[in-house]
């Protein structure tokens, strides 16, 4: 298949999540999604209403990190965080996972957990991070076991404010343990056009970047806007 600059643009979700990040940066952050028609654009929930005024006219869904970026908050305040996030106008919702929970194979608690996001957050896309920086081979399993069973639509890797960067293994492992109708998101440091290409191709539906410009601008001098690819 043919990997067009459209379709390359609308794997990435272009993200400024950093908790110091000034208005005036935001609204640089709007001019640079302007210029390419990514998926999606990711701020805090505090910053969602500066960035739905100025990109109303663009097909760049909004999207917002919840209990971001450690997870910690109790499952109520994170269904009332998705809540008032949609709103606020939020598409797409990334949920940090119950890490805790996880590596005390306490995984009944995680699947309610997400059990009840699904229902708060559906239609709109639910994406789940597993923040795998901190888990074992083992918890990353079961933590995507988890998220199928919950029916969330997205298992993403990090949140990209971990303790090391993502690695293919840590998508590998996701991707031979989904099961239903959940896909991957990838995020937390994958910012090589070549690596985002090759897990493209392994079956990876979403990248999660902090320099969707720059990948954009890689990918157009690189491959001329068009990369023929095969996917597994």
């Amino acid at each position: 298949m043919k990997l067009d600059l459209d379709k390359f643009a609308k794997l990435l979700d272009y993200s400024l999540l950093h908790p110091a990040t000034t208005e005036k940066e935001i609204f640089k952050f709007c001019e640079k999604i302007k210029k390419y028609k990514y998926g999606t654009a990711y701020v805090l929930p505090v910053n969602l209403p500066l960035i739905k005024e100025r990109l109303s006219d663009t097909l760049t869904r909004l999207g917002v990190g919840i209990s971001f970026p450690f997870g910690t908050s109790t499952s109520a305040t994170k269904c009332f965080e998705c809540e008032e996030a949609i709103k606020s106008g939020a598409e797409d919702l990334d949920v940090v996972i119950n890490i805790g929970a996880i590596k005390s194979s306490n995984y009944n608690k995680v699947l309610n957990e997400l059990k009840e996001l699904t229902k708060v957050v559906h239609p709109h896309i639910l994406k789940i991070i597993l923040e795998v920086s901190y888990l074992t081979k083992k918890e990353i399993i079961e933590g995507t076991k988890i998220c199928c069973d919950a029916g969330v639509d997205f298992v993403k890797t990090a949140t990209g404010f971990g303790s090391r960067e993502t690695t293919i293994n840590d998508v590998e492992i996701i991707l031979n343990n989904l099961t239903g109708n959940t896909k991957v998101k990838v995020a937390g440091g994958i910012n090589n056009i070549d690596t985002i290409l090759k897990l493209y191709s392994k079956g990876v539906e979403k990248f999660g970047v902090s320099k969707g410009e720059q990948l954009v601008e890689e990918f157009i001098e690189k491959y001329n806007s068009e990369y023929n690819i095969e996917r597994e």
